[in-house]
C-alpha cells in the first residue's frame, strides 16, 4: 500500500531539487531514481570543506557527495543517521561528522530537501560547527576548531545565487 502524502512530499522534494540545481552553484542534486517521486538523492557539494585521513595532514578539498534519504517515516520522524550519509571522501574533518555518519543540527519530521541541503552546506563550510566535545562526534576535529576559530566559516557565499530584481540593474 502506497501513502498518498508521503508520495505527494516526494514529488515536491523532486521539484525542488529541480529549483535547487537552477538556483545553486554550490550543489547539484541527483535523485536516485529519475522516473518516480525520488526517495533518496545524491547531493555533490562544490564547496572548501576539510578532509583528514587517519595519522595525515589536513587538506583542503572542494567536492563532497552527500547520500539524502526521506525514509517511509520521514514525516512522522527525522533520523540523521538513515537521512544523511557522506559518501565521498569518508574522511571529512568537521566535529559533526565521523566516517559516513553526520549531524547537521535539529531538524524537525517532514524536513524539506532544501531545509536538509542547508543545514549540510552549512556544516561542511563550517558555518554550523560543535564546540563541545560532549556534542561532537569527532573530539579530534572538535579541539582542532576549538583552536582554530579563526579559519572559518571556510566560506560564507549562500547557498542560492541571490536574486537580482529588475529595478537593481545598474542603469
Amino acid at each position: 500500500m502506497t501513502d498518498a502524502v508521503f508520495e505527494a512530499f516526494l514529488r515536491a522534494q523532486g521539484e525542488a531539487a529541480r529549483q535547487l540545481n537552477a538556483q545553486c552553484d554550490t550543489v547539484v542534486l541527483h535523485p536516485a531514481d529519475p522516473l518516480t517521486p525520488a526517495a533518496s538523492y545524491v547531493a555533490q557539494f562544490r564547496c572548501p570543506c576539510l578532509a583528514k585521513a587517519s595519522g595525515a595532514e589536513l587538506r583542503e578539498i572542494d567536492v563532497v557527495e552527500i547520500g539524502i534519504r526521506f525514509t517511509t517515516q520521514h514525516l512522522r520522524v527525522f533520523d540523521t543517521v538513515r537521512a544523511l550519509q557522506v559518501l565521498a571522501p569518508r574522511d571529512l574533518f568537521h566535529p559533526n561528522i565521523i566516517g559516513p555518519v553526520m549531524c547537521v543540527g535539529h531538524l524537525a519530521p517532514g524536513a524539506t530537501l532544501e531545509e536538509m541541503v542547508l543545514q549540510v552546506y552549512e556544516v561542511l563550510t563550517y558555518q554550523r560547527v560543535t564546540m563541545n566535545e560532549t556534542d561532537a562526534l569527532n573530539h579530534e576535529a572538535c579541539r582542532w576548531a576549538r583552536a582554530n576559530q579563526g579559519r572559518f566559516p571556510l566560506s560564507s557565499l549562500p547557498l542560492k545565487r541571490r536574486r537580482v530584481r529588475f529595478d537593481e540593474c545598474p542603469a
